[in-house]
């Protein structure tokens, strides 16, 4: 059976591969937020990586001396872990819209 890129835990959907978590549920080593609502931006986590766009709003929720990287949108970060690369990418599509696009994609994920 092929490997799930995202699977679910106890601290929130987690890829392996990139070794980090998407909007935790609970404070992890790396969080990568999708963006700044209170539900998506957990604090205490080590290190975050988010949209420059959220960066204000993020730092005002977690304060801003957190630990965080913010990347302008379609501006792609290389990571190694194990030797081998794993991209994270800002997507276009997670730029700032009508919120109903959002709520769709979330109901596929339940």
């Amino acid at each position: 059976m092929a490997e799930e890129l995202i699977r679910v835990t106890p601290a929130g959907l987690y890829c392996e591969a990139g070794d980090f978590y998407i909007d935790p549920w609970a404070p992890v080593e790396r969080a990568v937020i999708t963006h700044a609502h209170s539900d998506h931006a957990q604090w205490g986590c080590k290190a975050y990586l988010a949209a420059k766009s959220g960066q204000a709003v993020l730092e005002t929720r977690l304060g801003s001396d957190i630990r965080a990287e913010y990347l302008s949108y379609g501006e792609t970060r290389v990571q190694w872990r194990n030797g081998q690369p794993a991209s994270r990418r800002t997507h276009p599509r997670l730029q700032s819209g009508p919120r109903r696009e959002g709520r769709r994609n979330l109901g596929r994920l339940r």
